[in-house]
């Protein structure tokens, strides 16, 4: 079977599986079926979650018509100034995410691939529907929020500060250089990916910025009662696993930098 089919039929499908299974984390006596697909009726039968939903999925949207076009910005820049961002980035980090990639072994590959490629978008439905599930709907607003504002930080970046992915640069004649862990498993993952990230933004990326929203929203609830109920826990730590930097796309900084700006 072609490989590019087997990853675009299994990557949704562990997608599913992975917000179910944070969702039961999350609700340990809920149902945890239940829970995830509630919302998908609810947007249906109500008008201003549907709208919710559409302005959530117009970023999304938004963001691979960007990535399409991406490569008419890129020569606008190079025009201009002869050269893009990247070396300007590798001068203050140098070769360290090569060097944090030594201690690799085949589990942590599969392991980080798994968060980096379905636990971090996963983090937006899974925050969505475990705050439906509890009425926290101001959560829920501060969430989409989040997620706007992020988008808005990191937009005049994909256009005007070209910053090519670290196992691009890095690979260039180096003794040392990062590699794309995701290869190591096949390249059909990538292949599948690309489409919706470009190979030169990635300082910010919206996507390091998009996972630490429903994190920073959900913290405050960390270990106490949300909505009254004590069965309610959020435990937010997978995305405390920096997959971004081991996968060999993201630098350093941009996986510090979720830490630093609203919704990261």
């Amino acid at each position: 079977m072609n490989p590019l089919v087997v990853v675009r039929v299994l990557e949704p499908l562990i997608f599913v599986v992975s917000v179910i299974l944070l969702v039961w984390c999350s609700l340990q006596r809920a149902n945890p079926l239940v829970v995830t697909f509630r919302p998908l009726w609810r947007a249906v039968t109500r008008r201003g979650y549907l709208l919710y939903v559409l302005i959530g999925l117009s970023v999304i949207a938004v963001d691979i018509a960007l990535t399409a076009v991406d490569e008419g910005f890129t020569r606008a820049v190079l025009k201009s100034r002869g050269q893009d961002f990247t070396s300007l980035i590798w001068k203050i980090e140098g070769d360290g995410v090569a060097w944090f990639q030594r201690w690799m072994w085949t589990p942590l590959t599969w392991y980080f691939a798994w968060v980096y490629v379905i636990v971090f978008p996963a983090l937006m439905p899974w925050a969505i529907v475990v705050f439906d599930y509890v009425g926290e709907t101001r959560r829920n607003l501060s969430l989409l929020a989040a997620y706007l504002l992020n988008y808005l930080l990191v937009l005049p970046f994909y256009i005007w500060f070209p910053v090519r992915e670290c196992h691009v640069f890095s690979s260039a004649g180096r003794e040392h250089f990062t590699r794309l862990a995701l290869d190591d498993l096949h390249p059909a993952i990538m292949t599948v990916l690309r489409p919706m990230s470009g190979v030169d933004n990635c300082f910010p990326s919206f996507h390091t910025g998009g996972d630490g929203g429903p994190v920073r929203v959900a913290e405050p609830t960390e270990g106490v009662r949300l909505a009254g109920r004590r069965d309610v826990r959020v435990r937010p730590g997978l995305d405390r696993v920096s997959g971004h930097p081991l996968a060999g796309r993201r630098w350093s900084g941009d996986a510090a930098r979720r830490r630093r700006v609203p919704g990261g």
